[in-house]
Protein backbone atom coordinates (compact mmCIF):
# COMPACT_ATOMS: atom_id res chain seq x y z
CA UNK A 1 0.00 0.00 0.00
CA UNK A 2 1.21 3.22 -1.04
CA UNK A 3 0.71 5.82 1.76
CA UNK A 4 0.00 9.73 0.52
CA UNK A 5 -1.84 12.90 1.92
CA UNK A 6 -4.85 11.29 0.32
CA UNK A 7 -4.52 8.22 2.19
CA UNK A 8 -7.54 7.48 4.70
CA UNK A 9 -6.02 7.41 8.53
CA UNK A 10 -8.05 4.06 9.24
CA UNK A 11 -6.96 2.51 6.35
CA UNK A 12 -3.11 3.20 6.90
CA UNK A 13 -4.11 1.73 10.63
CA UNK A 14 -6.11 -1.35 8.88
CA UNK A 15 -2.80 -1.92 6.61
CA UNK A 16 -0.14 -1.35 9.21
CA UNK A 17 -1.77 -1.29 12.99
CA UNK A 18 2.04 -0.29 14.38
CA UNK A 19 1.63 2.82 12.19
CA UNK A 20 -0.66 3.93 15.57
CA UNK A 21 2.58 4.22 17.44
CA UNK A 22 3.85 6.72 14.59
CA UNK A 23 0.45 8.41 14.64
CA UNK A 24 0.83 9.08 18.68
CA UNK A 25 4.47 10.33 18.28
CA UNK A 26 3.27 13.25 16.17
CA UNK A 27 0.50 14.06 18.62
CA UNK A 28 -2.06 12.62 16.36
CA UNK A 29 -4.39 10.48 18.88
CA UNK A 30 -7.03 11.02 16.89
CA UNK A 31 -6.22 8.52 15.13
CA UNK A 32 -8.06 5.70 17.15
CA UNK A 33 -10.66 7.80 17.01
CA UNK A 34 -13.97 7.05 14.97
CA UNK A 35 -12.95 10.06 11.91
CA UNK A 36 -9.92 8.03 11.37
CA UNK A 37 -12.48 6.07 8.92
CA UNK A 38 -13.60 9.08 6.76
CA UNK A 39 -10.24 11.67 7.42
CA UNK A 40 -7.11 11.94 5.20
CA UNK A 41 -4.43 12.05 6.43
CA UNK A 42 -3.67 15.39 5.22
CA UNK A 43 -7.06 16.18 7.21
CA UNK A 44 -5.01 15.39 10.37
CA UNK A 45 -2.25 17.11 9.53
CA UNK A 46 -3.71 20.36 9.20
CA UNK A 47 -5.97 19.54 12.27
CA UNK A 48 -3.11 18.94 14.56
CA UNK A 49 -0.31 21.65 12.82
CA UNK A 50 1.68 18.79 11.56
CA UNK A 51 4.22 18.91 8.39
CA UNK A 52 2.29 16.30 6.04
CA UNK A 53 6.16 15.61 4.10
CA UNK A 54 7.63 14.82 7.33
CA UNK A 55 5.15 12.17 8.81
CA UNK A 56 5.12 10.76 4.98
CA UNK A 57 8.66 10.18 5.26
CA UNK A 58 8.68 8.44 8.79
CA UNK A 59 5.47 6.39 7.54
CA UNK A 60 6.76 5.33 4.46
CA UNK A 61 10.21 4.20 5.76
Amino acid sequence: MEINKDTIIGDILNEYPEAMDIFEQFGLGCAACSSSQRDTLQNACEMHDVDPEVLLYVLNN
